[in-house]
């Protein structure tokens, strides 16, 4: 068997060799101690083979049972193997004779199957120590990746935020979302794929982890679990859809409501746990499924909501969205792909930059829509094509003030037989106006001003009963106002400046007896002005100057100069033509 005799001190070897001395067995000191020990016990005898020790004799006493036989080559320097004062020597030992109890106990020898067990115990350990090291390894690498993908989602939106165009179906040079790896997270790619109609889009945003839909899908899988919606598509599918807007309008930078925000009551704030219905701007419907209808972003008191970027075709999966209003974002880019929000009823996006040809899908496809107002935007082009079949019914307003849209009015657009509001002043709209227009006779609001447009203004304006609004000052537009525009006595606003108008002002005025304001300025209107505007009794604007008008204003339209309610405010004319004692422009008004 193989024995460990182990050594606690110089002072324990000291002993032990004193004790073998005095049987017999060896004689030595502490000190210069063999590389090489070698004992061999004969039947009476033993012998340790030294360098430094001297032999020992074979002592003329010996046990009933000598030593057991002992031969190794051992290194019994203590300095050797020192371990906090404790010296070990390894030694095979035959036990024939039971030995002196002292010296086995002195020595603290260790059976074979011990040393072989401690040893199994140390590779056990080792084996074990390599394995908790890995895992620890594995368990690193995985909070890494962790902490990595939640700062791709946390970042701020002005950090990374995409501004790849949304409608690009460029085919990615690389495999789509190849990280995080997660089932969850392929689970979610693998629900909202089919959305995409199979177009190259889906693969085009997921092939770039900066992209608005790549960090929206890693926040909606990341807090699916604490905002209780593991297992609802439709939630998920909102939270997503809200979540690319977000990411998209660089949403940690809105006026209002952003992730941290100062300027929001904590319970409507954007991306947090809880419900999306919650958020600051969404509303939804009272069914159990809690769908997205809306979503108002209000004027920011004149100021911008701060939301810029482009707006993401993701939008669309809000299936029964019925309003989007983003006022004086300001959001830029081509207005996206949202024909399929077959629910939708206003879309409201004043005074933003958006840019591309107008949507006409918005007026083919969506049969409940009533609002369209993209007034003071970048649009361009023709705004309803001469071939496009309009078959929307339900329209009620369309506005597109203030771009840059070009071409003529199309005579198809009295399909719109309930339109009760079209505003295409400031453009660069051509071409005359098409009779057929003034066929919508739910028509309220017609505003053709600062356009190119030409051409009088026909006979048949009478049958647009309902009009309380016409613009058409600051066109090409001219000849002489037709006798049947004083049959509208609806009429508040009426705005022919700067044109080609010519002729004499009717007396038939006194008919519009709603009228509020009269700019008739910058023409070639000539005779004299008629009494019939001392009896419009709401009468606050009338302006005349710059024509070749005479006369005078009477003293009872003066009497009514103030700034008070039905005052008139503005009063203007030729001075030098026309005696005036209370106009705005006349240098001896009271």
């Amino acid at each position: 068997s193989k024995f460990k005799i182990r050594f606690t001190s110089n002072v324990q070897f000291k002993r032990i060799m004193d004790i073998a001395n005095e049987e017999g067995t060896i004689a030595t000191t502490p000190t210069g101690y063999s590389t090489e020990l070698s004992s061999s016990i004969g039947e009476y005898g033993a012998q340790f083979r030294s360098t430094d020790i001297p032999y020992a004799h074979t002592p003329s006493s010996l046990p009933t049972r000598p030593p057991p036989s002992v031969s190794d080559n051992v290194d019994v320097n203590p300095s050797h193997n020192s371990h906090d004062g404790i010296y070990e020597i390894d030694a095979y030992v035959v036990p024939s004779q039971e030995w002196n109890e002292e010296i086995i106990d002195a020595l603290n020898i260790v059976p074979e199957h011990q040393v072989l067990e401690e040893g199994e115990k140390k590779k056990k350990l080792f084996l074990l120590g390599a394995i908790c090291i890995f895992v620890t390894f594995v368990l690193v690498v995985i909070a890494i990746v962790v902490v990595t993908l939640k700062k791709e989602v946390n970042n701020d939106g002005s950090d990374s935020v995409s501004n790849l165009d949304q409608n690009s179906t460029d085919t990615p040079s690389q495999a789509p979302f190849e990280s995080p790896t997660t089932s969850a997270f392929a689970g979610f790619l693998s629900t909202i794929e089919s959305l995409y109609d199979g177009s190259d889009q889906f693969a085009t945003v997921f092939s770039n982890q900066s992209s608005p839909q790549y960090r929206a899908a890693i926040w909606v899988v990341d807090t699916a679990s604490i905002a209780g919606i593991n297992g609802s598509s439709t939630r998920m599918i909102s939270r997503f859809s809200l979540a690319t807007f977000y990411f998209a309008t660089y949403g940690d930078e809105w006026s209002a409501c952003g992730r941290g925000s100062t300027y929001c009551n904590k319970s409507q704030e954007w991306l947090t746990a809880a419900n999306e219905c919650d958020w600051y701007a969404i509303k939804c419907n009272d069914d159990d499924d809690s769908s997205i209808t809306e979503i108002f972003f209000p004027p920011n008191g004149g100021k911008s909501n701060n939301i810029r970027g482009t707006l993401p075709h993701e939008i669309a999966f809000l299936s029964k969205l019925a309003v989007f209003i983003v006022h004086k974002g300001p959001i830029s880019g081509p207005f996206p792909d949202w024909s399929k929000l077959s629910s939708l009823q206003q879309v409201l996006l004043n005074n933003n930059q958006i840019t591309g040809k107008f949507p006409e899908y918005l007026v083919r496809k969506n049969p409940l829509l009533k609002t369209i107002q993209f007034n003071n935007n970048r649009f361009q082009g023709q705004p309803l094509k001469a071939n496009l079949s309009v078959d929307s019914t339900s329209l009620l307003d369309l506005s597109l003030n203030g771009n840059n849209f070009t071409g003529f009015i199309p005579s198809h657009i009295n399909k719109l037989t309930s339109l009760t509001t079209l505003n295409f002043g400031n453009n660069g709209l051509t071409g005359t106006v098409p009779k057929e227009l003034y066929a919508l006779t739910n028509l309220t609001k017609l505003d053709l001003s600062s356009t190119n447009v030409h051409g009088e203004i026909s006979s048949f304006i009478g049958k647009t009963s309902q009009l309380f609004f016409f613009g058409a000052g600051n066109t090409e537009m001219g000849g002489t106002l037709p006798i049947e525009l004083f049959s509208l006595s609806k009429l508040q606003f009426l705005n022919v400046s700067m044109g080609k108008f010519h002729g004499s002002l009717s007396e038939s005025f006194s008919e519009l007896t709603n009228l509020k304001a009269a700019i008739l300025h910058n023409n070639g209107f000539t005779g004299t002005i008629p009494d019939g505007f001392e009896r419009l009794p709401f009468l606050e604007k009338l302006e005349l100057n710059m024509n070749d008008l005479r006369g005078s204003i009477s003293e009872e339209l003066c009497d009514r100069r103030g700034e008070r309610f039905k005052d008139i405010k503005n009063l203007t004319v030729d001075c030098e033509k026309v005696s005036c004692s209370c106009c705005t422009n006349c240098p001896n008004a009271r």
